[in-house]
């Protein structure tokens, strides 16, 4: 997914996370592409590596935001919303087992070189995963909705 990240942060704002800062929501959203896609430029590393693995997101993301939420230094709510951003980001890119549950299952898988331009061509022209296209067109869909109707989404208190 490509833009399909971006709109479900933009329709998890609308709803229970108003009151966590956006720039916080699409960091956590775009969290795993933003270790591994420079990674991947820089070294001989898949796109879909370390910041894509359960292992890195217990270790770098979800233990140092529950230490914040804890210390007070972030609401628990704030905490929780960008965890599970992060969390929500790896199905929502197929990721697979390999890098899913590195290293249990073996290496991450080989690296793959690809300008931004030759991923949405592919992605949006020529899917290997069409399901996966169509999930982002939907979300991108009801985000533009929601953005258009500028109403919160209604939440249980």
């Amino acid at each position: 997914m490509i833009f399909g990240h971006g709109a479900f942060t933009l329709i998890v704002r609308k709803g229970p996370a108003r009151v966590v800062p956006w720039w916080m929501l699409l960091l956590a959203a775009y969290g795993p592409d933003m270790v591994d896609k420079p990674a991947m430029w820089f070294g001989p590393w898949s796109g879909r590596g370390l910041g894509h693995s359960l292992v890195f997101w217990l270790l770098a993301i979800l233990l140092p935001l529950a230490l914040a939420a804890r210390k007070k230094m972030l609401p628990l709510s704030a905490a929780l919303l960008a965890a599970g951003l992060w969390l929500v980001h790896l199905p929502m890119d197929a990721v697979g087992m390999e890098t899913l549950f590195w290293p249990l299952l073996g290496p991450f898988p080989p690296p793959s070189h690809y300008s931004f331009l030759d991923m949405l061509r592919t992605f949006y022209l020529e899917p290997d995963t069409p399901w996966l296209m169509a999930c982002d067109l939907v979300l991108c869909t009801a985000a533009l909705l929601a953005s258009v109707t500028n109403k919160a989404l209604p939440t249980h208190r």
